[in-house]
């Protein structure tokens, strides 16, 4: 069963009032001694259980929703899965194919131009004369683009990095590894050095329900 417009459920209405009042509650508390911690610790329970009450009545809202939007999920995992596997295995190959080609054609432009190089410095020590082929490899040209009557492709440029010494890395590039430094951290305190680094302590209030 589905549930809507939960504006209009009088429990949630009624949780609404008493989540107001304690807000209000809230922004007025005064923590000076450990009498008013106490009610304070008192109030701060009694806001975990509610939070678990709201969580839990929300879920019969969405509950229903989300197994059924799950469902559909699954269903169609079985049109788009085999889909984008297919998709991927022919763009992969009409890219690899295309980078082939890219790649023959900038090799034969090399070729050709270290042949008309080494026949010129030839040409320099012999009166003109030199004996290098100079008849420039072929390679067949290949569109930048395929176009048919459905659609185009074509490379585009997709520039990526890859660190090859860290220690020659400029100090702005450099990020400190987060997660290993929080585990040191929780785990030596202030206890272990790790140069450039301070710990510190900064506590939080964990409240407690019976």
């Amino acid at each position: 069963v589905v549930r809507i417009d939960p504006g209009k459920d009088t429990k949630v209405q009624q949780l609404l009032d008493e989540i107001m009042r304690i807000k209000e509650w809230a922004d007025k508390l005064v923590v000076a001694n450990e009498d008013d911690a106490k009610l304070a610790t008192s109030d701060l329970s009694i806001m975990r259980k509610l939070k678990k009450t709201v969580e839990e009545k929300r879920q019969e809202y969405v509950g229903p929703l989300n197994a059924h939007v799950d469902a559909v999920n699954g269903a169609f995992k079985l049109l788009t899965g085999p889909l984008a596997q297919a998709d991927k295995t022919a763009t992969d190959k009409v890219t690899a194919y295309k980078v082939n080609q890219e790649r023959r054609r900038r090799e034969a432009e090399e070729i050709n131009q270290q042949a008309i190089d080494l026949a010129r410095k030839q040409a320099e020590l012999n009166q003109g004369v030199f004996t290098v082929d100079i008849k420039p490899v072929v390679v067949t040209e290949t569109p930048r683009l395929t176009r048919t009557e459905v659609g185009t492709s074509g490379l585009v440029d997709n520039w990526l990095y890859e660190v090859i010494d860290f220690n020659l890395l400029p100090d702005a590039y450099k990020m400190p590894d987060a997660a290993i430094l929080t585990a040191i951290a929780k785990k030596y305190h202030d206890q272990k050095l790790v140069p450039g680094v301070k710990f510190f302590n900064k506590p939080g209030l964990r409240v407690y329900n019976r």
